[in-house]
């Protein structure tokens, strides 16, 4: 893969193209289920009423109650829900070895309750049960470690690789010229973001955010990369520009599918089977 915008911008529209199959019946299931999040197909102005299809509430109630029922016995905010080991079993019965587990995971719980970890992954069981898909995206943050973000399924492009794992996420979304700028920086961003920031304009700039996995062939031709699995690129949609390029060791983006088809990419859920 290429870090070439004119490229990126090439597979963004052939993953669009191999999603499109879904988009409809993800809006049927949104206007039904989730009808806050129906602008798959359609689009919704901020404020508007979207729960125009409902003639009762049974769909967004039962989802809500599986999204509850996940949350509370997956990843509970008041109990913890993991614990650590080596591996090997003699190694995890020394008492200083147990002791130093014990103590990361309460750390590592306790990091998780500081972020925004159990807002966004409640978002995350609400998409599994409507869509069957959601892609959580996990970022290094200088306040909290770290901060989570449930993307939109109509915002998001996965692909496989030959093993049926997701090593491939673009996601389209909109910022305005503000948001940009704090989250890369004003000396890297085009003059077309800098002229709206300094004019405080609310202009929405598309970007395209891109990981995907580093392969021999990308490794070749980025060598500054070389160590990474994955790399990550933030651009401008509409201007081919890149704003950001990182390194990762794992995919940053955690994509859940609740149940998969043979031959399928995207995830089928219970919503599918109500609806």
């Amino acid at each position: 893969m290429s870090l070439d915008p004119i490229k990126r911008k090439e597979r963004y529209g052939h993953l669009k193209a191999q999603r499109a199959v879904m988009e409809n019946y993800w809006q049927d299931l949104a206007d039904y289920i989730i009808p806050n999040k129906n602008s798959i197909t359609t689009k919704s102005f901020e404020g508007e009423e979207r729960n125009l299809q409902l003639f009762d509430n049974t769909g967004p109630q039962s989802n809500e109650t599986l999204a509850g029922a996940l949350h509370g016995l997956m990843t509970s905010p008041f109990a913890p829900w993991f614990d650590l080991t080596s591996g090997d079993p003699e190694l995890d019965n020394k008492d200083e070895v147990r002791l130093w587990f014990q103590d990361s995971s309460k750390k590592m719980h306790a990091a998780l309750s500081d972020s925004n970890f159990q807002t966004e992954i409640h978002e995350t069981y609400l998409d599994l049960g409507c869509f069957g898909t959601n892609a959580l995206l996990c970022e290094e943050d200088a306040r909290t470690l770290f901060r989570f973000s449930s993307t939109h399924i109509g915002d998001v492009y996965i692909a496989e690789n030959n093993k049926g794992i997701v090593d491939e996420v673009m996601r389209e979304f909109e910022w305005s010229a503000k948001l940009v700028v704090a989250e890369f920086g004003i000396e890297e961003v085009p003059d077309i973001i800098r002229q709206a920031y300094e004019k405080g304009l609310d202009e929405k700039f598309k970007i395209l955010h891109h990981v995907y996995a580093n392969d021999d062939k990308s490794k070749k031709e980025n060598p500054k990369y070389a160590q990474f699995e994955f790399i990550s690129v933030y651009g401008l949609l509409d201007h081919d520009k890149n704003l950001s390029i990182k390194g990762f060791h794992e995919m940053p983006y955690i994509v859940s599918r609740w149940s998969k088809v043979a031959g399928e990419v995207y995830g089928r859920s219970p919503g599918m089977t109500a609806l």
